[in-house]
Parts: structure tokens; C-alpha cells; sequence
């Protein structure tokens, strides 16, 4: 079925399964301990920007109607952390899907 003739219940699975999928992504930056893994965030290059690993999840997914992507926020970051937004765009489309992602505080 087309992104057009998607009824509303499966336009909220699919914005569920995005959500889940970011959730994903973000939890493997911790150890198995619960802790934030700085050897990860240190790979991936957002050590150094202002995120609250304590609280860090997905918001909110939208459906951006005028592109046909997924447009995802992610509370308790820094409105600009532009390696932790690549990362986890990057992540998501080796998953198929296309995002634009957002934080906040």
C-alpha cells in the first residue's frame, strides 16, 4: 500500500516502529551496566555535546506530509548536537527508514 493510502492505524504502527527504532539506536550507546558507553559516544564523534544521557529518549514522530520521511524529537539534548542528529539519521536509514531528526531540552 502507498504512503498516500495509509489508513490511521497503520500510519500510527509506522510512527510507532520509527520511535522504537530510535529508542533502539540510542540504547545501544549504553553498556550493558545502564551506563553511557564514552568509548561509543567517542567513536561516533558527540562526546563533547550537551546530552542528558540520564533522560535521553524520542518525544515525539511526526509523518513530514510534504517530503514523505519521518521527522523524529529527541528530548534532553542540545538543540544543536549536529554529530548525535547524523548518527542517529545515519543509523535509521541503514534501516530503511528516512528521518530528520530534532532535540530539545
Amino acid at each position: 500500500m502507498g504512503k498516500g493510502n495509509q489508513t490511521g492505524g497503520e500510519m500510527m504502527s509506522k510512527l510507532e516502529e520509527v520511535k522504537i527504532e530510535v529508542n533502539k539506536i540510542i540504547k545501544s550507546l549504553y553498556r550493558k551496566d545502564g551506563k553511557v558507553s564514552s568509548r561509543k559516544l567517542k567513536k561516533h564523534g558527540f562526546n563533547d555535546e550537551a546530552i542528558n544521557w540520564g533522560d535521553l529518549g524520542v518525544s515525539e514522530v511526526r509523518q513530514n506530509n510534504n517530503e514523505g520521511n519521518y521527522i523524529v524529537l529527541i528530548d534532553e539534548a542540545a538543540p544543536h548536537c549536529p554529530d548525535f542528529q547524523a548518527y542517529i539519521h545515519n543509523e535509521m536509514y541503514k534501516k530503511g527508514f528516512s528521518v530528520d531528526i530534532s532535540t530539545e531540552w
